[in-house]
């Protein structure tokens, strides 16, 4: 058993996927609810709730132990470039990665449930410069997406504004300018479609980087990642047979200033792996 008080009003699984850090899926979660291996304050519950702060919360589930399996693209003194799995946090995939590439800086996130292309500094020069980069967009980021629906237009650059919900971990997008949101640019392209399947395969390229981005602009437009159960329809997930979310980072082009110590990274590229796309396509 594990025992944890929340700090916050959040909704329970997403209190414990957190905790957990990847060692508990959203299945598992589920399954913990039939059987009522949860409690709140000493009951046992059955159902998704929203915890209080100050909520003591049991878990009859120890968590489900397994090594991270990574691919290191490349490495020098200065950074390290590697693929982090989906169903892992970023945080602790850089701990996984600090044991083997000590010191290391962490310098920027993905979601859980997004696998790719993660870079990490190994000095605090680089540490600050590829923050510096990552801040000012300078970096260009690419995603690859299988999604729901057939794209009228087949290439474009989406603009909105997003607006996060800390307290029930979602966002939402605006085509207007809201109160407390935040301008988001997201670029696509399709790359193959399957009319039959109602399935589109797109690049995507981010200009700004908000949180889960992606999956709620792409919902927004009326065409959401496929395995997405947040911004997403689990029926038609489970109708088409996609359980985990089909959004990978796959390509990051870095971008430094030639005098920096990062200067000779100029314009190098890191690409996911070469059979990355095929295996999109074959889904499709």
């Amino acid at each position: 058993m594990r025992s944890f008080l929340s700090d916050k009003r959040i909704k329970l699984s997403r209190f414990l996927l957190d905790k957990y850090e990847g060692e508990l899926s959203f299945s598992d979660f589920n399954k913990l609810l039939r059987k009522k291996d949860v409690k709140i304050n000493g009951k046992r519950v059955g159902e998704d709730l929203f915890l209080q702060e100050g909520d003591a919360v049991d878990v009859y589930y120890d968590g489900r132990k397994r090594e991270i399996d990574y691919t290191v693209k490349y490495f020098d003194e200065n950074i390290v470039c590697a693929i982090k799995p989906k169903g892992i946090a970023s945080e602790k995939f850089f701990a996984a990665l600090k044991g083997v590439y000590e010191p290391l800086y962490f310098c920027h996130r993905l979601d859980v449930l997004t696998d790719g292309i993660m870079l990490f500094a190994r000095n605090e020069d680089s540490y600050q410069i590829i923050l510096n980069a990552f801040k000012g967009r300078k970096f260009e980021k690419y995603y690859l997406a299988l999604v729901n629906g057939i794209f009228t237009k087949k290439q474009g650059v989406l603009s909105g504004y997003l607006k996060k919900d800390e307290i029930n971990s979602i966002v939402t997008v605006f085509d207007v300018a809201y109160a407390g949101a935040k301008p988001i640019k997201t670029g696509y392209k399709v790359l193959s479609e399957n009319a039959e399947k109602d399935i589109s395969l797109v690049e995507i390229r981010l200009f700004t980087g908000r949180t889960h981005q992606i999956r709620a602009h792409l919902s927004h437009e009326g065409h959401f990642v496929l395995g997405d159960g947040k911004y997403g329809s689990e029926k038609i997930n489970r109708i088409k047979g996609f359980k985990k979310l089909m959004l990978t980072s796959y390509k990051l082009v870095l971008r430094f200033d030639k005098e920096s110590i990062l200067g000779y990274l100029d314009g190098k590229e890191f690409v996911y792996n070469d059979c990355l796309l095929s295996s999109f396509i074959t889904d499709i």
